[in-house]
């Protein structure tokens, strides 16, 4: 089986695990989004080619739509600790492992995190103490700032 259709496999069946949760795929953003009246909540899979095989990482992120540019998150291996977690997958037998994986890291990694940031008090908090969560889920120092006064001006006004 090619590379391409591969991937598709590998994202079709990783939908089918997120489902469940409420997330649907966004094939041309290779994400998964539960969409939410105040927010989105994203858990989005980049593939990193080679010559025989590729590799996935996957990051998550929260968006809110009443405040422009508030946007948190990273990659979970990150967020978990351990530096960047990858999957390869080099034939169609990979597949069911890594997404089974892939499922496990989302119920110890990406649920706790949306469920974290799931309300602006919560980041705002974070970015106030502007310790190490802050910079890892927002690393540029001027788009913290930025996003702090855009938090604290929405729920002022």
């Amino acid at each position: 089986m090619d590379k391409t259709r591969l991937r598709e496999e590998f994202f079709l069946e990783l939908g089918r695990c997120l489902e469940r949760f409420g997330f649907q795929p966004v094939k041309s953003r290779q994400a998964f989004i539960l969409k939410e009246p105040d927010r989105s909540s994203v858990f989005h899979i980049s593939v990193i080619n080679h010559s025989a095989d590729f590799d996935v990482t996957a990051d998550v992120a929260v968006r809110f739509h009443a405040v422009e540019g508030v946007v948190v998150g990273a990659e979970l291996g990150n967020l978990q600790g351990s530096g960047q977690k990858r999957w390869t997958i080099r034939q169609p037998g990979d597949i069911p492992e890594a997404v089974a994986e892939i499922q496990e890291w989302f119920a110890a990694v990406a649920q706790p995190f949306f469920g974290r940031f799931a309300d602006l008090n919560a980041i705002r908090s974070m970015l106030e103490e502007n310790g190490p969560q802050a910079r890892l889920v927002c690393p540029l120092e001027g788009a913290r700032k930025k996003m702090l006064e855009d938090i604290r001006r929405s729920m002022n006004g």
